[in-house]
């Protein structure tokens, strides 16, 4: 009986251990360092056109005590992992900041690899390097936070503004995911302190499912249906740059219309009652 209460007990703790997916996930990998990211270089730079100069990019910042964090500034501070992930399963991710102050497209998010690999942004020169992130997650399967005009004072009485947390499901043919943090405007300073990604659990038989949107005829001229989803649901349809075509957040029918959209390739984002999420390519004839 000890045996078998031995075996249980270990059987639960490796359900509930998580270990964190993130290489260096706090920075202080060789006394302090981004190893393992990728990220801008820092710089500094004039911001057309005005005549003040700002620092822009990414660097591990000792904050004194020995405590390293990613600071990310300006309209290119920017960073992102690649990390293997397991198809069908669920991950958590989770961001803690030490300091915030953003504008315009400053955000977070994640974009999924499956058998076809991506081809990231260089952000490691570039200006606008936030901006590149988000288009390159909001057309390969994944979403894109932004923190929007936020200001660390209007924080500090909150300390839970500055940890972020996001959910997704991979799909059956997913080999990859990037996390990825970038900043946006010549004032944006974001802190980033530790990332923390999780592998919560397969999907249930069910989850898999319903996650298994199909849409048809793809390509189109006129009307798409979305088949095996029930009740009402969300979907946007974004463009090669990252632009939203088309969208509705509370869609009744499974039939949508696209004639109004230019011919090309586009991304449809189908999100389900259930909070489930797929992206499939789109391609208007």
């Amino acid at each position: 009986m000890k045996k078998i209460t031995l075996a249980l007990f270990c059987l639960v703790t490796t359900i509930v251990t998580s270990q964190n997916l993130i290489v260096n996930p706090d920075f202080q990998a060789g006394g302090g360092s981004l190893n393992s990211w990728t990220f801008t270089t820092q710089g500094t730079y004039i911001i057309p056109p005005a005549t003040i100069a700002a620092t822009h990019g990414t660097a591990a910042i000792n904050d004194g005590t020995g405590d390293f964090y990613a600071s990310l500034r300006g309209e290119n501070g920017c960073l992102y992992q690649k990390v293997a992930v397991l198809p069908s399963h669920n991950y958590s991710c989770t961001l803690v900041f030490r300091f915030i102050t953003t504008r315009q497209t400053s955000g977070y998010g994640y974009a999924m690899e499956t058998t076809t690999p991506l081809t990231p942004p260089d952000v490691t020169t570039i200006l606008n390097g936030s901006s590149s992130l988000k288009s390159f997650c909001t057309t390969n399967g994944g979403v894109w936070t932004e923190f929007g005009s936020l200001d660390n004072a209007n924080l500090v009485a909150d300390p839970a503004n500055y940890t972020r947390t996001f959910t997704f499901a991979t799909p059956a043919d997913a080999t990859f995911v990037y996390i990825s943090v970038g900043s946006k405007g010549a004032v944006s300073n974001l802190q980033l302190n530790t990332v923390n990604l999780t592998d919560t659990g397969a999907l249930s038989i069910n989850e898999v499912e319903k996650s298994q949107f199909t849409v048809y005829p793809n390509p189109a001229n006129n009307d798409v249906t979305i088949s095996n989803i029930q009740g009402d649901f969300s979907y946007k349809i974004v463009d090669v740059s990252g632009k939203i075509a088309k969208s509705s957040t509370k869609q009744a029918s499974n039939t949508i219309n696209i004639s109004d959209l230019n011919a090309g390739v586009y991304f449809m984002e189908i999100t389900n009652s259930d909070n489930i999420k797929q992206t499939t390519k789109l391609i208007k004839k």
